[in-house]
C-alpha cells in the first residue's frame, strides 16, 4: 500500500467512530481498528459479507436500499440502522456516506463513518415516552389545565377537563386582558379583575398563587364555586417563558361544607335549648363542653369550661367513686354506658339528683378519645315522687278520718240518746249544767264528724251549692286551730245565684288557701282572717258568677316568691310543704272556667295576702 493510502489508514484507525471504505460502486475495501473493537471481528477476505453480518437483519434491506439509491448520485448521503456489538447487542448508529473524487474530479470510492446514536436514541424515546405520559395525566386529570405564554399571558392550551368544570369551551384570551371574558366573582361578589386572576399573577410576579376560590358563571348558565392554583414556568436561565393554572370544581366540596355546617348548626341548635344537659370529656378528665342547661344546674360559666378549670372528678360526691368506675369499665368494653342515676355536685357543693348516660366519641383514626355525657335533672321527678308519697299518705289519712267519722256516728247517736234520757230525769241544778255542757260537747263532735266525713266524700256530679255552705264546712275543720292561734274570723257571704260544681273539689281550694293563710299568720301580733263572697263578672269574657276572697293579715311575700307559688312543688315551708297546694288548687279553678290570683304586701299598714278566685254560673 503506498505510504499516502498507509497514512490514511492510520489515520481512520484512530478516530472512536465505525468507518470503512469502499470501492466507485460501494463495495467495502476497509473497516478501521474502532469497527473491528466494536464488532469483534475478525478481519476476512469478504470484507462486505464482514461488514453486512453485523447489520440487524430486520435493517439489511433498507441500508442495501440506501446504498443502491445513493451511490449512483455521487452525493452524500446518511442512514441509521443497527449494529451488533461483541457482546451480540445491537445498537443504533447515524451513518453519514461521503463521496472520495480524485484530483480529476472522478469518483475514487466512498468513506462511511458511523456513530452510536443509542443514548441520545434511549433519551429521546424516554422524553417522548415522559411526553406521552404527561399528555395522557393531562388530557385525563380531572382538574382543568390552562397553560399561558409568557409575557403575553396568551391562552395556549387547554386540557378537556377544564370545558367539564367551566361548562364552555376554552374561551380566547391572546392579553392579560382578555380573562375578563370568563365570568369569575370574588366570594364578596364583585368581578374578578384580569390582572388579578392567579395565572396572570404568577406570569406577572413569578411567585405560585396556591388555592384562591372563586364564584364562576358556567357556560349553562348556573354559578360554581371554582379553587384556582397558578405556577410559573421557568427557563434554565430563570426567565418566565410561560404560567400554568390548575382549575377544581370545589361545589361539591362546598355544598357538603354547608351542609356539615347546617347540620352542625342544627345540632348546637339543639343541644343549646334543650332541657337535657350535655358534657364532654376529654381523654384527662377536663371537661371541654357543657350546654347551658347542665352549667345553670351546676353553675359553671363557660369560661370556666372554656379555660378548662373543671374536672370530672369534682362533679361526684367521692362516695359515688365505685359507680363511676364501673361506668368507666363499661365504656371500655363496650363503648357505651347504659342509663344510670347518680348524682352531681354544683359548684357550691349542691346535691343533683340525675340520670346519665355516656357514650366513646371516636377521631378519625377510629381512638377512643372523648366521653360524652347527657345528663336528666331527676330533681323534680324525686319531688314529684316525694309528693306522690305524700299525696298517698294524705289521701290514705283522709280516707280514715271519713270512715272513723262513719264509724263513731252510731256511738255518738247512742250516746247523745242516753244524755237525752237523762234529762228526763229530775236532776239538781249543777248536774242539770253538767248535762247541758255535755250534751253541747257531744253536738260539737257530732257536727266535726258530719263535717269530716263531708269534706273528703267524692261526688260523681256537679251538684248546686252556696259559698257560704262550703266556707263554712272547711272552717269548722279549723276552728280549733282558729281559737288555740287567736285569730279573729270574719265571715261576709253576700247573697249570689247558686254555682253548680263539685263541692269537694271547690273545699280543697278553701282549705289550701285558708291553711296557708293560717300559716302567713304564725310570725305576726295582729291576726285577722277575712273570707268574703260577692256576685262579680269577668271582664275578659263577660260571664257572671262568683268571685271568692281569702285575705289575712300575715307576713305577705316578696315578688320572687309571688312569681313562683302556682309553679310545682315550689314551697317556702321547707320539710313540712310539698309546694303542690296552689298549683292543684289553680289546676282546679281553671278546670272550671274560673281565675285564681294574689296580691300580697310586706309593707305595713296593708300587710298581709289576699287570694281570691272567680267562678262562673253553670250555664
Amino acid at each position: 500500500m503506498p505510504t499516502s493510502a498507509m497514512d490514511s489508514q492510520q489515520i481512520l484507525d484512530t478516530l472512536p467512530q465505525l468507518v470503512c471504505a469502499t470501492d466507485p460502486e460501494g463495495s467495502i475495501t476497509f473497516l478501521n481498528r474502532g469497527w473491528y473493537q466494536y464488532t469483534g471481528r475478525k478481519p476476512t477476505a469478504d470484507l462486505e459479507a464482514l461488514w453486512f453480518d453485523t447489520v440487524h437483519p430486520d435493517d439489511r434491506e433498507q441500508v442495501a436500499q440506501a446504498w443502491a439509491a445513493g451511490v449512483p448520485t455521487g452525493k452524500a448521503f446518511e442512514h441509521r440502522y443497527r449494529i451488533r456489538s461483541h457482546n451480540n447487542l445491537y445498537r443504533w448508529f447515524d451513518s453519514h456516506a461521503g463521496p472520495i473524487l480524485k484530483k480529476n474530479g472522478d469518483l475514487a470510492g466512498w468513506i462511511c463513518s458511523s456513530v452510536d446514536v443509542q443514548g441520545q436514541m434511549d433519551a429521546e424515546l424516554a422524553a417522548r415516552m415522559e411526553r406521552d405520559r404527561l399528555n395522557t395525566v393531562v388530557e385525563n386529570v380531572p382538574v382543568g389545565i390552562v397553560l399561558a405564554e409568557a409575557p403575553s399571558g396568551r391562552i395556549v392550551f387547554g386540557n378537556p377537563a377544564v370545558e367539564q368544570v367551566l361548562r364552555h369551551p376554552i374561551l380566547p384570551a391572546d392579553s392579560m386582558d382578555d380573562p375578563v371574558k370568563w365570568p369569575a366573582f370574588q366570594p364578596n361578589g364583585s368581578p374578578v379583575d384580569p390582572k388579578d386572576f392567579p395565572l396572570i399573577r404568577a406570569i406577572t410576579t413569578g411567585k405560585t398563587i396556591s388555592g384562591e376560590e372563586f364564584l364562576y358563571r358556567r357556560g349553562d348558565g348556573t354559578f360554581g364555586w371554582i379553587r384556582i392554583t397558578a405556577s410559573p414556568i421557568m427557563n434554565s436561565e430563570g426567565q418566565i417563558v410561560a404560567g400554568i393554572a390548575a382549575i377544581a370544581d370545589i361545589s361539591p366540596e362546598k355544598l357538603m361544607i354547608e351542609r356539615t355546617l347546617a347540620a352542625e348548626s342544627r345540632f348546637h341548635q339543639v343541644i343549646e335549648v334543650s332541657f337535657v344537659g350535655l358534657q364532654i370529656v376529654d381523654a384527662n378528665g377536663i371537661v371541654t363542653y357543657m350546654n347551658p342547661v347542665l352549667r345553670r344546674m351546676l353553675g359553671y360559666t363557660s369560661g370556666e369550661i372554656t379555660d378548662g378549670r373543671v374536672h370530672r372528678s369534682k362533679l361526684t360526691p367521692p362516695e359515688f367513686s365505685s359507680l363511676d368506675a364501673h361506668v368507666e369499665d363499661q365504656l371500655q368494653r363496650n363503648g357505651n354506658c347504659e342509663p344510670y342515676e347518680t348524682i352531681y355536685l354544683s359548684k357550691t357543693g349542691t346535691r343533683i339528683p340525675v340520670l346519665s348516660a355516656s357514650t366513646m366519641l371516636r377521631n378519625e383514626t377510629g381512638t377512643d378519645t372523648e366521653v360524652a355525657s347527657f345528663v336528666f335533672d331527676l330533681t323534680t321527678a324525686k319531688r314529684s315522687e316525694s309528693a306522690l308519697l305524700q299525696s298517698e299518705k294524705l289521701a290514705v289519712a283522709g280516707r280514715l278520718a271519713a270512715s272513723i267519722s262513719h264509724e263513731i256516728n252510731n256511738p255518738l247517736e247512742a250516746v247523745t240518746n242516753l244524755l237525752y234520757i237523762i234529762g228526763l230525769e229530775p236532776l239538781s241544778p249543777e248536774v242539770a249544767q253538767y248535762l247541758k255542757q255535755a250534751q253541747a260537747e257531744l253536738g260539737r263532735v257530732s257536727h266535726i264528724a258530719a263535717q269530716t266525713l263531708r269534706f273528703y266524700r267524692q261526688t260523681t256530679k256537679p251538684a248546686p251549692m252556696k259559698a257560704s255552705d262550703l266556707t263554712d264546712s272547711v272552717i269548722s275543720l279549723y276552728r280549733s286551730r282558729l281559737h288555740s292561734a287567736n285569730i279573729h274570723l270574719v265571715l261576709d257571704h253576700a247573697e249570689h245565684k247558686t254555682l253548680i260544681g263539685y263541692a269537694s273539689e271547690l273545699r280543697q281550694v278553701l282549705a289550701n288557701l285558708i291553711g296557708n293563710a293560717l300559716d302567713a299568720m304564725n310570725a305576726v301580733d295582729t291576726r285577722i282572717l277575712t273570707i268574703r263572697s260577692r256576685p262579680a263578672t269577668d271582664w275578659r269574657t263577660g260571664r257572671k258568677g262568683v268571685r271568692i276572697t281569702v285575705a289575712d293579715t300575715g307576713i305577705g311575700m316578696d315578688q320572687n316568691t309571688h312569681d313562683h307559688i302556682f309553679q310545682p312543688f315550689f314551697t317556702t315551708k321547707a320539710e313540712t310543704g310539698t309546694g303542690l297546694g296552689l298549683w292543684v288548687s289553680e289546676e282546679i279553678v281553671t278546670k272550671r272556667h274560673g281565675i285564681l290570683s294574689a296580691y300580697s304586701s310586706q309593707n305595713e299598714p296593708h300587710r298581709g295576702t289576699v287570694f281570691a278566685f272567680f267562678l262562673p254560673y253553670s250555664e
